[in-house]
């Protein structure tokens, strides 16, 4: 994998219900990025991400796996969260670190309690928020009643970037209203474009215009264009998307199949297009008692946040942070700010699943990984020692009960963490 500069990053968190479908989302983009050869499924214990053997057991996310891809030219670092409740810390820390949350709804199920949970986090650290209604090749899969609830249980504008063709047993498809065009797939697999079949042709001028029209609301320039009634571009109504998510005026909603891997591309197409870059964002917020903001730029000195730690049987212990200013390199030093040590990275990974990767130098607005390096915990700031920020513990909600847990040795200990 190659070094990706700031303005071609974007983490997203793929967030929702538990058995909504996110990790087969997940796995649906590595496959349409040619990252994995064969399409796993949870059913199976065969996905990228849920490799733990309890995962596998349980069928379930546990644990918030980090999975970059690359598409066109930028490296997308997804999230894929856990939707259980008990797993709450998982899915704060990994929300903090993102550029923008993907609500992964299921278009059977609708709105569930998983859903507002991510969706009140997401809003909490104020976060840019699209979804992904899917499973809609399911029976009772209701493109319209997912829309329907998203407006009234979560109390948000949901505009539509993509429809249906069809839905449950007579699903064909998805209609992109920023191409205007149908997306589909032949026999082999291959993803192709052709015109909206005329079924479908005027529910999607009708979403057309009202995308068009929440685009606009944000910019002047294109305010005045659309109340002129001169037609805007492909290239101007994703402008005016970038900026309402940076402002969070609407949430943009795209639907799919993700077993069937139908949807993904326009969903990676959004991504690239619309999430805003992370040099876009306001910053990131260093909370506790001095909170600042950190400006996300690759100049100036380094700055990293550590938002997770793994401990695996074979790798040891993994130390996951989001780069926050700067660069960092192999074969460095760099001082952890929050213990006041100096600490030495040998290698520097980048990490999908259970796959390493060694990377030379990764860039503000990544996520990276080190290993086996005892004296960095999660929440520790890494950086320059002239770095002033010292970024403060992810707010947890407060616990319901109490409980201890003693390693019987110092080998099991150290499986702890």
């Amino acid at each position: 994998m190659k070094e990706y500069a700031t303005e071609n990053l974007r983490t997203v968190a793929l967030a929702g219900h538990m058995g909504s479908g996110k990790t087969t989302l997940a796995e649906a983009i590595l496959y349409r990025c040619k990252h994995i050869e064969r399409l796993g499924k949870t059913s199976d214990g065969n996905t990228t991400s849920d490799y733990d053997p309890e995962e596998i057991a349980r069928k379930i996310s546990i644990n918030a796996t980090v999975l970059p891809v690359e598409y066109r030219d930028v490296k997308i670092n997804l999230l894929d969260l856990p939707g259980n409740r008990d797993f709450v810390g998982e899915i704060r820390n990994c929300l903090r670190v993102s550029e923008a949350a993907c609500l992964v709804v299921d278009a059977g199920g609708g709105v569930e309690v998983g859903t507002e949970m991510a969706f009140e986090n997401a809003q909490e650290f104020g976060l840019p928020v699209f979804a992904f209604v899917t499973k809609m090749d399911k029976e009772r899969a209701s493109f319209q009643a997912a829309l329907d609830q998203m407006n009234e249980t979560l109390g948000i504008k949901a505009v539509p970037v993509t429809l249906p063709m069809g839905e449950a047993l007579e699903f064909k498809g998805v209609i992109d209203l920023l191409k205007m065009k149908a997306i589909v797939e032949d026999a082999s697999g291959k993803v192709g474009s052709q015109e909206i079949p005329a079924p479908f042709k005027d529910a999607a001028d009708a979403a057309r215009a009202a995308l068009i029209e929440s685009a606009a609301e944000g910019d002047d320039e294109l305010t005045m264009k659309f109340l002129d009634d001169q037609p805007l571009s492909e290239e101007e109504v994703i402008r005016g998307i970038r900026l309402a998510m940076a402002d969070r005026r609407f949430v943009p909603v795209l639907c799919g199949a993700a077993l069937a891997t139908s949807g993904v591309l326009s969903l990676l197409d959004f991504i690239h297009d619309c999430v805003p870059a992370p040099s876009q964002l306001a910053g990131f917020k260093t909370g506790g008692e001095n909170d600042t903001t950190v400006a996300c730029n690759a100049s100036g000195p380094a700055l990293a946040f550590v938002f997770k730690t793994n401990v695996d049987d074979f790798a040891g212990r993994l130390s996951f942070f989001k780069i926050l200013r700067g660069s960092v390199a192999s074969d460095s030093e760099i001082q952890n700010l929050t213990k006041s040590k100096s600490v030495r990275i040998a290698h520097l990974l980048s990490v999908r699943g259970k796959k390493q990767e060694n990377l030379h130098r990764m860039h503000a607005g990544d996520i990276g990984c080190v290993s086996k390096i005892e004296m960095i915990e999660t929440w520790d700031t890494l950086g320059d020692a002239s770095s002033p920020e010292r970024i403060a513990p992810t707010p947890m909600p407060p616990p319901s009960c109490f409980r201890a847990v003693a390693a019987v040795s110092k080998s099991d200990e150290d499986k702890l963490g």
